[in-house]
């Protein structure tokens, strides 16, 4: 059983007031409690709590299942933890990355309960190369050892053994969909994930991430650089039982190695060709280049920065760099840590799969820093958290492009589309296990994001989604089912957009804002003049006890393609709503809006429809009123 989760009066629409800005333009917690007191929905509300708790399911112990609960507990409650989480790890103060990777592994330790009693000493700048090495090896035994308790040798060689199999099951499909052969090999394999020792796991990160130290990063571009062969492809190297060490210069290098313990590279445009069989041995891995045109290529899974039973690390400090690998790289974990920091250049990513900020029962995360960058994954990427894994990419600067592509046919059999599971998404095994946490956040520049269905700030199965888009430039918007801001089967999901004339759009039906069979949504624009065009039971739609608002909170905007907004169905109660506050030339499928409305339900909750600029809430007739 679960302790009883702390609980906080903050609504979602203040976790999307925390992540976008400090003075949002309207207030969304003030007027959701205004609503519900004025006309008398506190019954209402707790009627619906009271039903989605009695269909909550056990499931395991840990942050993230407590974080869904106290969701779910108080539909228009949220929980303060996460809340302050998504603030300060998208928020606008400058943070260096060596303190965001910390505050991400301090967020996933969370989901353990982990006290992070783990021995976290200073690391001194190095003397000399040979003393830099010596540091090196140190701490990859010091990694070494407690992933090692963490997992038996028979453990590791089971979960090697299980890893491809059930990483192909997670990629392409949703788990209802799986025959009863699939569903025990998932179980077993997310079972021996959860039989590990997670403190013992966050222990070997903390060790090895003592190596991002700026001094000490600092100190070893200065020693490599003053070396006497600092213009070879390879000043140094060593032999290490955990791997190999070396050191390169200004010319352009081409590595291809399968036993990469630590790399640091001077400058010139290298080639990195890494490939490892995952082994969860807990072997860590660590990459710097200061300087140069890279590219960095794995055709295996777990390549670069993929944290595949291990500490996985890429930092890149400059050049417009290449990024192409096959599955858990770019920034993922399956019981590990991967973190992909590339602070500038205009770079390309690419990957198949569980890559670009994904993880499994681990912390993966892509940061960077700069530079009009274009993100390419086929699926399961790009903030992307599965069972007790945090999945994050943040981008601060630049004209981006996110594209998930998918492959084959939607689950739901949809002619044309494909699921994709990307871009800001959490994702449990339903009636298996709980999901994790997924982000993307975007910090500036217009921005384009395409996906297919289940995608972009949203959340299946006891999980949470957030798609944060901090900047003010004027952002594309394009999805299929499940887009913008859902949540499905016990799902939390929030997508929000701080500025910009924007455009939003889906192939199919049930995006920006829709809930669906217990789950929280929120969709949120602050300001410009935007356009929508949507399908049918979006823009703020809840069912089967579920709780989704739709906000536009400024600008003259344009509805198309969709459905009446505030959409309630079936019988269970739920809570809709549909806001726009701003601007007065707003207009529905070609035409202006009609007056401001609210509808009730005996038996499916509340529907409020606020638009053409107005500024105070309805006084709404005690039965119901059609929406027009």
């Amino acid at each position: 059983m679960l302790s009883q989760p702390r609980r906080c009066a903050c609504l979602l629409a203040c976790l999307a007031a925390g992540a976008l800005s400090a003075e949002p333009p309207a207030d969304p917690a003030a007027w959701m409690r205004e609503l519900v007191v004025r006309h008398g929905l506190e019954a209402r509300e707790s009627e619906l709590a009271e039903w989605i708790d009695a269909r909550l399911e056990t499931h395991e112990v840990g942050r993230n299942a407590r974080l869904f609960d106290a969701a779910m507990a108080e539909p228009l409650a949220f929980a303060a933890p996460l809340g302050a989480f998504a603030k300060r790890f998208v928020g606008a103060a400058p943070m260096p990355w060596q303190e965001r990777l910390a505050l991400a592994l301090r967020q996933w330790a969370g989901q353990y309960d982990v006290e992070g009693d783990c021995d976290r000493g200073s690391l001194g700048p190095a003397r000399d190369l040979d003393h830099a090495v010596a540091q090196v090896r140190a701490l990859a035994e010091a990694a070494a050892q407690p992933y090692g308790r963490a997992l038996g040798k028979r453990a590791r060689q089971r979960l090697a053994a299980d890893y491809a199999e059930a990483g192909n099951i997670l990629r392409d499909r949703v788990v209802v969909a799986l025959g009863w052969r699939e569903r025990r090999r998932l179980r077993r394999f997310l079972g021996r994930l959860a039989a590990a020792d997670a403190g013992a796991v966050l222990c070997s990160a903390m060790a090895w991430t003592r190596l991002t130290d700026a001094n000490w990063l600092s100190r070893l571009r200065e020693l490599i650089a003053a070396h006497p062969d600092a213009d070879a492809d390879i000043v140094l190297r060593a032999q290490t039982p955990f791997g190999d060490i070396t050191v390169g210069g200004r010319a352009d290098a081409r590595m291809r190695s399968a036993n990469v313990l630590f790399h640091a590279d001077l400058a010139g445009d290298d080639f990195y060709g890494l490939e490892a069989p995952a082994d969860f041995a807990g072997k860590p891995q660590f990459i710097v280049d200061f300087a140069g045109e890279d590219e960095y290529a794995s055709a295996l899974p777990g390549g670069y920065a993929g944290g595949v039973g291990r500490t996985a690390l890429l930092v890149d400090f400059a050049g417009d760099d290449i990024y192409r690998a096959a599955a858990h790289a770019q920034g993922s974990a399956v019981l590990g840590v991967g973190a992909l920091i590339d602070l500038g250049g205009n770079d390309r990513y690419a990957a198949d799969s569980h890559a670009q900020g994904a993880a499994t029962f681990g912390a993966g995360l892509l940061l960077d820093a700069r530079g009009d960058d274009r993100y390419r994954v086929r699926a399961m990427g790009q903030g992307m958290g599965l069972t007790h894994g945090l999945g994050a990419l943040l981008d601060l600067g630049g004209n981006d492009s996110y594209v998930a592509t998918g492959t084959g046919q939607t689950n739901y059999g949809t002619p044309g589309l494909a699921d994709t599971w990307s871009q800001g998404v959490g994702r449990g095994a339903r009636g298996i296990a709980p999901g994790g946490i997924g982000v993307l956040a975007d910090h500036a520049g217009d921005d384009r994001y395409d996906a297919g269905s289940f995608s972009q700030g949203g959340a299946y199965y006891q999980a949470v989604g957030l798609l944060l888009d901090r900047g003010a430039g004027n952002d594309v918007l394009n999805g299929s089912r499940y887009n913008a801001g859902w949540g499905a089967h016990g799902g939390v999901g929030l997508f929000a957009n701080a500025a910009g004339d924007d455009r939003y759009s889906t192939r199919h039906v049930v995006a920006a804002g829709l809930a669906w069979d217990y789950s929280l949504a929120m969709f949120r624009d602050d300001a410009g003049d935007d356009h929508y065009r949507l399908g049918a039971f979006s823009l703020g739609a809840a069912a089967h006890g579920a709780v989704a608002w739709f906000l536009d909170l400024a600008g003259n905007d344009r509805y198309a393609g969709a459905d009446r907004p505030a959409a309630r169905y079936a019988e269970q109660p739920n809570f809709a709503l549909f806001v726009d506050r701003g601007g007065d030339r707003d207009t529905w499928q070609g035409k202006e809006p009609a007056r401001p409305s609210c509808e009730f339900g005996a038996e499916q909750g509340f529907a409020l429809w606020l638009a053409s600029g107005a500024e105070t809430l309805p006084e709404c007739a005690a039965g119901p009123e059609p929406i027009p």
